[in-house]
């Protein structure tokens, strides 16, 4: 989060700046902000967890309510920040007009999105980075449109990556665009995204493949398996191949929530379960594979086999 804080802190026109973080969720960034002179800092979110935790945890005041509707302001916002939010936006055209609303005058808004050009360069399971929480998949073309379409100009660009867990990295782009009353307002054809994407597509066809293969291979032997993980790739991976026609004594997940639930027919039960047999544990998951496994050999005994779909160093 600090790194987010270097880059933020550049656009800040001054000490009295207001800053409005939209889904901030427990507002740690506006905290480090206020550790660096900004005071006039605040935070939206829908979550009332979240709110009750930036107070509690970092004195940050947070407001509840939706990209579109949320209470009035005290007064127009020199920096808004918007961190993995514009994805997960059906009505764009709403929600700009609301950001375009609260900013000042040649305000400036912080933003950062998954960027699709760049999801074929790194390893994440097959078609991960197509998020079903995700409805829109911005280039950096694109975003640039977007945001000249009300009236903002660009002033800071980054294409770059974050790590979010063992061997997953995301991409990522961080933009700031400044409301300008002169701004041009053209738009740029985008001629990267499509081959982008369609080499992306390819990658994880071919990565599919190989999945489909060792599942076929699990099936056909019957081997009784636990399979630990009951996420967006099991669900995924239990519709698309043949895994739910494997030989599963039951799922493990360490979320308390899905614990006593049923999944393809088998219970879902927490990691202290895996005692009950010496079956192979199977992990379905790519970004927490490492820690996946790690805890498996803390929890089970002696040599238990740990069966996984991605190479694990």
């Amino acid at each position: 989060m600090s790194d987010i804080a270097d880059m933020v802190i550049p656009l800040i026109p001054s000490p009295d700046a207001h800053i409005l973080d939209i889904g901030c969720a427990t507002g740690r960034l506006l905290y480090l902000l206020k550790e660096r002179g900004f005071a006039n800092v605040a935070g939206l979110d829908p979550s009332p967890a979240c709110a009750e935790a930036a107070r509690r945890l970092y004195g940050v005041q947070v407001l509840r309510g939706s990209m579109t509707a949320f209470p009035e302001l005290d007064a127009p916002s020199d920096v808004v920040i918007l961190i993995g939010v514009l994805e997960h936006i059906r009505d764009l055209d709403s929600a700009m007009r609301r950001i375009r609303s609260v900013v000042a005058e040649s305000g400036v808004v912080y933003v950062e999105v998954p960027n699709a050009i760049d999801f074929d360069r790194w390893p994440n399971a097959p078609f991960q980075d197509f998020s079903i929480e995700h409805i829109n998949f911005f280039s950096p073309i694109s975003l640039e449109n977007l945001f000249a379409r009300y009236g903002f100009q660009p002033t800071f660009w980054k294409e770059h990556a974050r790590e979010q867990s063992y061997r997953t990295t995301m991409s990522c782009l961080s933009a700031a665009f400044q409301l300008a009353a002169n701004a041009p307002g053209t738009f740029r054809y985008d001629e990267d995204a499509r081959p982008a994407l369609e080499r992306y597509v390819k990658q994880c066809e071919a990565e599919e493949k190989r999945l489909r293969t060792f599942i076929e291979q699990l099936v056909e032997s019957q081997t009784p398996v636990i399979v630990w993980g009951v996420g967006t790739n099991a669900t995924r991976l239990l519709e698309t191949t043949r895994l739910a026609e494997a030989n599963i004594q039951f799922f493990v997940d360490s979320n308390s929530r899905y614990h006593g639930k049923r999944l393809a027919g088998r219970r879902v039960e927490p990691p202290g379960a895996i005692n009950e047999t010496s079956a192979p544990v199977l992990i379905l998951s790519r970004v927490f594979q490492a820690e996946i496994a790690e805890q498996i050999s803390k929890l089970a005994t002696p040599n238990r086999e740990i069966l996984t779909l991605y190479e694990l160093s």
